[in-house]
Order: C-alpha cells, then structure tokens, then sequence
C-alpha cells in the first residue's frame, strides 16, 4: 500500500509541475505579480509592480519554491509572479524536485535574475514596436506623398481632358446613345443626343422641337428616367463629368411646372403661326397630267377663327417657256374649323392640257366661311409649309 501511495503522489506532482498552466482560487489562496507588464493601445508595454492577479496563465517557467511561505515563483511572457498555493498544493511542491526550494538571498537573487530578464526581453520588444511604428509612418508619409502626386498628375490630365472636352461641346447637347421615355407625353425613342437643359438625381429634362412651320418652331420639354445602360455609357460619363454641375444647377421641376410650359409655348407659337398665316397655310399640294387630264391635291390647315365651308384653289399651267397652256380651279368642301387640316384630291378632271405642260402654280385662293363672308388671297398672301 505504501508504494502505491508513493507512486501516486510522485505521478500527482509530475502532472502538476508539468502541466500546470494556470493558478486561480482553486488552487491558492492570493495570485499576486510583483512586476507585470501591460499593453496599450499603440503596443507599447507599460510597467506595474505588486498588481494583485484572478490568475497566473501563460507560464513559461516555474523557478522557485518558498515550503515556509507555501509561495511559488512564476514567469509568464509579461509578468514575475508569486503565487500562496493553499494546504493540499504547498504538500505536493514540498515534495517535489523539480522546482527550486530557496529561501533568503537566493531567493531575492532568483527573483531579481528574472525581473531583469523580462525587463530586458520587454525593452527589446518595445524597441521593436517602436521601429515599427517609426518605419510604417515614414510608408505612410512617402505612400501619401506618393500618393498625392500621382492624384495631382492624375487630376491635372483629368482636368486638361475635360477642358478640352467643354471647348469642343455644347453642355446642352447630352449624348446618350439609347432610348428615352417621355412620362409626359409616353412618347420612346431612340436619340444620339438630346438638347437637355436639367438633371435633377436620374432625370432628365430635355427640349425638342416638335414643328417648324413657316419658320414659327414649337418646343415641347420632356421628362425621362435615365436608363442604366445608358448611364453607363463612356460618352455620357464623360459629358456629366464636363457639365454635370451645370446640368444639376437650379433643378427643381415637377411634371405639372413642365406640362404649364408646353401648354404655354403651344398658345405662343399658334399665336405666331397665325401672325404669319392669319388665314391658314398649304401643309403640301401637287397636280399631274400624265394621262393629259389634270389631277390635283392639297391639304390645308385653317388658322382663322371662323370655319371654312369652301376653298376655291385658282392655279395656271404652263411650259418650259412660261407659256400658259391652261388655267382653272378646284374647289374644295369643308367644314374645316380653326387649327384644324383636311385634305382633297381629284384623281382625275375636265382640265386638258397640251404635252408640253409642265408646271403649275397656285394663283390665288378664295376662302368662303360659314357666315357667308369671303376673303380672298391672293398669290403673295398664300403661306406654304
């Protein structure tokens, strides 16, 4: 029995000596590092002595034993610790050979020996640590430098790209390449280019003239989402990047401001076309004599406010040499009302003419109105599209 208890309290203390890595209540009674290093935030290691611990991990030598005091001696990577093991641990280390029993001087010798040793490995690592910080501030000064002049370089191409770009376009005139939705009108289409004039966050407001007559133009605005595809496209990056600040300025529209402005510029550019047509205009006309009898059309659009119920169109046919081979009318039927067009054809008429007959003009045009009145135009009065 003897020897078995023997061989059990030499194996307990093997195990404890040799795989002992940690100290908390368990196992002693105060935990205390007489000298403890701790790291801040930039990696340094600050000095603390006498700091009382929760436990004593991380061991990496256990170099002295005092059996009267019950306290054992440890070193951790940071910190020279003593530890008071309670009754049942001080019975094991008493026993055992394995760590140094010392008491005194030798004591104070060992406990000094290891303090100086970490202190020095300590110093060697705040050295380090201090290297390191000083070496990765000078990257990152020369890497800013660095940095900073190849973004110069880079903004000074830019900005002489985007110069020379501006000298070579018109802001208003945006390429987009693709497909635009009107939300207004719900009207797509297809456009290189679009005479835009606002980009309020992905929308774009652009102009576009819808009719040109008789040098009297409309302008409609329309308002379209910006597509993806064409946001990504190379010549619309690069014109927002010339003008986008100019596009962006001042957007604060909605789709009742923008409808108000096209209904205005639709009042305005009747209110011209009839200062230049007061009575109406020929939106197109043409004759033929291929079978000898004359055929005639034309379409006519009524800008006066009173309805059209007959329009007589006087014209004269002649040659080459301006002889006149035949002259006559066609009269057409209304009623033809204000800003509105009709069209009449005479596929074939009681109108002969000679073979040499090759052109015709229009005369003059009697306009008879459902009141009964009559207004007469004569040749420098009529107005062609």
């Amino acid at each position: 029995m003897k020897m078995k208890r023997l061989l059990l309290v030499l194996l307990l203390i093997q195990s404890i000596t040799t795989f002992a890595q940690t100290y908390n209540s368990s196992n002693s009674l105060v935990r205390r590092a007489l000298v403890f290093y701790e790291q801040d935030g930039q990696g340094y290691f600050h000095k603390s002595e006498n700091v009382s611990m929760d436990n004593v991990s991380g061991i990496i030598n256990t170099y002295a034993y005092d059996k009267k005091a019950q306290e054992l001696y440890l070193e951790t990577n940071n910190a020279n610790c003593v530890v008071t093991l309670n009754d049942e641990y001080a019975k094991i280390f008493k026993k055992s050979k394995s760590v140094p029993q010392l008491k005194g001087k030798d004591l104070e010798n060992a406990i000094k020996k290891v303090s100086d040793n970490l202190e020095i490995r300590i110093n060697k690592l705040n050295e380090k640590r201090r290297i390191f910080i000083q070496d990765s501030i000078a990257k990152a000064r020369e890497d800013s430098i660095r940095q900073a002049r190849e973004d110069s370089i880079k903004n000074e191409k830019k900005n002489k790209e985007l110069s020379s770009y501006r000298q070579a376009h018109n802001w208003r005139l945006l390429p987009i390449d693709g497909r635009l939705q009107c939300e207004i009108c719900e009207k797509g289409e297809y456009k290189d280019s679009i005479f835009a004039f606002a980009l309020q966050n992905d929308t774009v407001f652009y102009m576009t003239i819808e009719e040109n007559i008789l040098g009297v133009s409309l302008h409609k605005i329309h308002v379209a989402k910006v597509p993806e595809d064409i946001k990504k496209h190379p010549k619309y990056i690069k014109h927002i990047e010339a003008y986008g600040d100019s596009l962006r300025k001042d957007t604060d529209y909605s789709l009742d401001f923008v409808k108000y402005i096209n209904n205005q510029n639709l009042v305005e550019y009747v209110s011209e076309l009839k200062k230049v047509a007061p009575y109406g205009f020929f939106n197109d006309w043409g004759w033929n004599n291929e079978y000898s009898s004359i055929s005639f059309n034309f379409s006519y659009t009524n800008l006066n406010k009173k309805t059209i119920k007959y329009i007589d169109v006087y014209w004269r046919v002649t040659n080459d040499v301006n002889d006149v081979r035949k002259t006559g009318h066609f009269k057409g039927t209304g009623p033809l009302e204000e800003l509105e067009s009709a069209s009449w054809d005479w596929d074939y008429s009681s109108y002969y003419v000679a073979g040499d007959a090759s052109q015709m003009n229009i005369t003059k045009v009697i306009l008879t109105y459902t009141d009964g009145t009559q207004k007469v135009l004569s040749k420098d009065m009529l107005r062609f599209k």
